[in-house]
């Protein structure tokens, strides 16, 4: 153990900033009397109207402040602007930002603040503001602004504050139904004591957005204002100590007053407990908490109980430590290790030694596989077995190391030479395929292609080109073949394809000549493919029917009731189903008789 002494400083401009609103009457809640109307703005204390106008003024610019109690128009939450509660307390405020009939018409709500700001100094700055629902007014806008300035501002009627710069400007649409909190940050570059809020931009500038058919303006309630000085830490962190101990705790500032009843620049401190200090400088009170404790290990350490794991393993060892020496030379909060062996950490401070050791053990699984997955056709058995374990148990019941089967099932085998830690395998043995299919009916193709498919799963296909794929595309004329084999047997297969390009049209001659010599003797329609259904008539010029045939092979051979027809054109209809289109068509045309 050993005594240290450590100065710890508050740093006055930087320092951790009691949470002091700036603002007089944030909440509006403090008036000389209840207002009536809702523009009796100078019924509000603190707050100023910059046109200094009110009630009974045309033109005056006049914000407004509401109230629980008002026995007029102003009466929340049903006033005359619209639906609303106050955010807190029993009275709200509101502003125009834009009206629709008066042009740049603006109204401005001042305060000076209890303190000036501090230039450097970061604040946060907030307000809650809301249209009311239902609202009375008929356009949303953007532009709701906060200027801070040195002096107060002052407003001409109701026209624009001109010559300043708002420091904060809320940019986008404001259509709020309900409460809603806008915050900032503003480090101010002057010791500015006032702050006015409304809209110092012209109507070019402002973005505005119908919603209703009211009032013709944009309107907002609004209530607690914040502004007060941004918490920072200037202690750095609470600290523990081991054995005894002397603290001097400084901020430099000879009218600080300590949590201990001292006012002065510095304290020393030898026990543990929680400081703080306060200086207050310009009207602000800057302080901070530091918490002095003895030192707590936090590294019990604890590996747990030395453990056996069965074959390949992994584990994460933890001390809770980034600190923390291991066995295996690693400095970390953790190691995972995948081998037996012993393993320690170690982990010391100036108070604390701690240390823990762990042993690790493996115990071997026996190795073996089952066969894959397989079928078993009718009749057949298949031997399975274990080697290289002294203790066998089989799905069946058995504990031999070998067992043979023949019905189809799942079935395991678990070994272990160590009680608890056993290896099991598994195998699936289905029923074998009896093969049998086709490749369907001697076909015709039109064009196209043609997926031959036996449809055998857990079996080896050889085609007639030796390709082995499941299924063969087909794409030209010819036989096509193919085996099947498993372990049950093999199957053959083939089938002959025509393959078509002519798209089964009807080939029809245009003239014939029956004259007896053997050759074109009959008007007939010839397919090269197979035509199911056909009927062809034929007529002479008088429209006669001369012929007629269902038969696509049968041909008209120039004779009607026995009579041989002269020469001449005659004309045939005929009708037929097409195997390629699979629909029924039909051809019409004349044909010339030569003798």
């Amino acid at each position: 153990m050993y005594k240290f002494s450590t100065t710890i400083l508050l740093s006055v401009l930087v320092g951790s900033l009691s949470a002091q609103n700036l603002v007089p009457n944030s909440s509006f809640e403090i008036v000389t009397s209840e207002p009536f109307y809702g523009c009796e703005f100078d019924r509000l204390s603190d707050w100023i109207n910059p046109s200094g106008l009110y009630c009974g003024n045309n033109n005056a610019g006049t914000p407004d402040v509401f109230s629980k109690f008002s026995t007029g128009q102003a009466v929340l939450p049903n006033s005359f602007m619209g639906h609303t509660q106050p955010h807190t307390g029993d009275r709200c405020s509101g502003i125009v930002t834009y009206h629709q009939q008066l042009a740049n018409y603006r109204e401005y709500m001042m305060v000076p603040l209890t303190c000036p700001l501090i230039p450097g100094q970061t604040y946060n700055v907030s307000f809650w503001t809301t249209g009311g629902n239902p609202a009375q007014y008929i356009y949303h806008s953007n532009n709701i602004e906060i200027c801070f300035t040195t002096s107060a501002l002052s407003q001409t009627m109701a026209n624009i504050i001109s010559g300043v710069v708002p420091q904060i400007t809320i940019t986008t649409l404001i259509a709020n139904s309900s409460w809603t909190l806008y915050s900032f940050q503003f480090t101010p570059t002057q010791p500015y004591t006032y702050m006015t809020i409304g809209n110092f931009k012209t109507d070019a500038s402002t973005q505005i957005q119908s919603f209703g058919t009211n009032r013709p303006y944009a309107y907002y309630f609004i209530d607690d204002f914040t502004v007060e000085p941004a918490a920072t830490n200037i202690l750095g962190n609470d600290t523990s100590y081991c054995g005894s101990f002397s603290h001097v705790l400084s901020t430099g500032y000879s009218n600080t007053v300590w949590s201990t009843g001292d006012t002065a620049a510095q304290i020393t401190v030898t026990v543990p407990g929680t400081y703080w200090a306060s200086v207050t400088d310009n009207c602000i009170t800057i302080s901070d908490t530091i918490v002095i404790s003895p030192f707590t290990s936090n590294f019990t350490i604890n590996l747990g109980p030395d453990t056996t794991y069965c074959g390949n393993f992994s584990r994460t060892l933890s001390a809770g430590n980034a600190t923390t020496l291991w066995s295996t030379g690693v400095t970390a909060a953790q190691i995972t290790v995948t081998a037996p062996g012993v393993y320690w950490a170690y982990d010391s401070n100036s108070c604390y030694v701690a240390s823990d050791t762990i042993l690790i053990s493996q115990n071997l699984l026996p190795q073996f596989s089952l066969p894959a997955d397989t079928a078993l056709c009718a009749g057949g058995v298949l031997p399975l077995s274990v080697s290289g374990a002294t203790n066998v148990l089989w799905s069946t019941g058995a504990t031999s190391s070998f067992i043979t089967v023949s019905t189809p099932g799942l079935y395991w085998a678990e070994a272990y030479n160590t009680p608890g830690c056993a290896f099991r395998d598994t195998v699936v043995i289905t029923q074998g395929n009896i093969l049998n299919f086709t490749l369907g009916n001697d076909t015709t193709l039109c064009g196209g292609a043609m997926v031959l498919q036996p449809g055998i799963n857990n079996a080896q296909y050889v085609w007639h080109d030796n390709s082995t794929n499941t299924s063969y595309t087909v794409t030209h004329s010819g036989t096509y073949s193919v085996t099947v084999s498993n372990q049950c047997g093999s199957v053959s297969g083939s089938v002959n394809i025509t393959y078509l390009t002519t798209g089964c049209q009807l080939a029809i001659p245009t003239a014939f000549s029956p004259n007896g010599d053997g050759k074109n003797d009959l008007f007939r329609a010839v397919s090269f493919c197979p035509v199911p259904k056909f009927t062809m008539r034929v007529y002479n010029r008088w429209g006669e029917l001369v012929f007629e045939t269902d038969d696509i092979t049968e041909g008209w051979n120039g004779v009607f009731r026995n009579t041989a027809q002269p020469v001449g054109v005659f004309v045939y209809y005929i009708e037929y189903y097409n195997n390629c289109s699979q629909q029924k068509e039909t051809v019409a045309g004349n044909v010339t008789l030569l003798r």
